[in-house]
């Protein structure tokens, strides 16, 4: 294929992914998702609780009280406009992302590769498309993940620690890499971490109340810990076991292992190199994504810098039988079965098998002798 050919087929798949990407914003016109958002910031400044939910909410609102911080200003208009707002937000952020990841882990790529892969993502992972159809917020979580990836390549640990800070107020999530700072001893980092976290709930308790944060504490956070969900779009680890192994004894005892196990092979996880800092921060997301009580289809945009790292250390090390496992991954996390109870519920974990792989495939690249992004060191000095 010439020169010319291969840019022309380049751009019109980036074109048509585009297009399957953004058609939402103009053809849908209800985002399920976003309600709990509004409405929630709505029930607050109203002096009502938003845990107890109510008529408007699509799914109760489960997110730390700090995360009504940031839905207040959409308050401000109504729910039509800010729904649509949001929902481009959520678009520009998404491609922001992947523009940035590109940038870190591909700067010698060429940009018809670059936008022959952008396309196909925006086609075939249907995590960003349930995100977006949804309403929710997951590619502003993205967003941070990335600029947190950002800092720890540029060893920024104050931005690390407010970056970090934000996260968490929005999603509890990232909390298992605060934890392995600890141990690490990253003292700026959490002290950054701490007086942002303190500054974001201590203006979350003026604004809300403390009935609202007791109530998350007490009833909310405890039910999101405690009981795992059996829905085919909860694809952890959890809901797996959760929907194959029917003896309760036998699922308790499963519960408990298959959930340690991997926090304890991440919290032992000390004196990472500092060149595969990046790759640490995202594997910590895997691992959280693996064995927290529910991952939803929608929370795998959140494991699209991990691909992107490995795709890099494939393309630098040229090690086909990662690249071909990162496919299989990426594959069985981008699929959806569109009625999964006309499926064997064997067939329900697709995603947690992928989750899985990438889980074994990232922990083999932070233990490996090999580099992560030699590629793409040199424009980031």
């Amino acid at each position: 294929m010439g020169k010319h050919a291969w840019s022309c087929v380049s751009v019109l798949v980036f074109l048509a992914g585009l297009w399957f990407c953004i058609k939402p914003l103009f053809f849908s016109t209800y985002y399920p998702d976003f309600s709990s958002y509004y409405y929630g910031a709505q029930y607050a400044s109203n002096d009502q609780n938003p845990y107890n939910g109510g008529s408007q909410f699509f799914t109760p609102f489960v997110y730390p009280p700090t995360m009504l911080l940031f839905s207040y200003p959409l308050t401000t208009m109504p729910y039509q406009s800010a729904e649509k707002i949001f929902t481009a937000g959520s678009i520009l952020l998404y491609m922001a992302s992947l523009i940035i990841l590109g940038k870190l882990f591909f700067a010698s790529v060429s940009w018809q590769w670059k936008l022959l892969s952008l396309g196909i993502l925006f086609s075939s992972y249907f995590p960003s498309k349930f995100t977006i159809g949804m309403g929710q917020i997951n590619m502003v979580v993205l967003f941070f993940c990335v600029l947190l990836l950002i800092a720890a390549r540029h060893k920024k640990d104050r931005e690390s620690g407010i970056i970090l800070a934000i996260l968490v107020s929005i999603k509890l999530f990232p909390l298992p890499l605060i934890f392995i700072l600890i141990l690490e001893k990253k003292w700026t980092i959490i002290k950054s971490f701490f007086i942002a976290s303190v500054l974001l709930w201590g203006i979350s308790f003026i604004a809300v109340g403390q009935t609202i944060i007791q109530t998350f504490f007490t009833e909310t956070l405890p039910h999101l810990l405690l009981s795992p969900k059996t829905d085919y779009y909860n694809q952890s680890l959890l809901g797996m076991i959760s929907r194959l192994i029917m003896d309760e004894d036998i699922r308790s005892v499963m519960l408990i292992v298959y959930t340690a196990l991997p926090m304890i092979i991440l919290l032992s996880l000390t004196s990472i190199p500092k060149e595969k800092r990046s790759l640490f921060y995202s594997f910590s997301f895997v691992t959280t994504l693996l064995v927290q009580t529910f991952s939803w289809q929608h929370h795998f945009v959140l494991l699209l810098p991990s691909y992107a790292i490995l795709l890099s250390f494939i393309y630098n090390n040229r090690l086909p039988y990662i690249g071909v496992l990162t496919l299989c991954s990426y594959i069985m996390t981008a699929i959806n079965i569109p009625s999964p109870d006309t499926t064997a519920i064997v067939f329900w974990s697709h995603g947690t098998i992928g989750l899985l792989i990438l889980w074994g495939v990232s922990l083999y690249t932070l233990l490996s002798p090999y580099s992560v992004v030699q590629t793409s060191r040199k424009t980031y000095k």
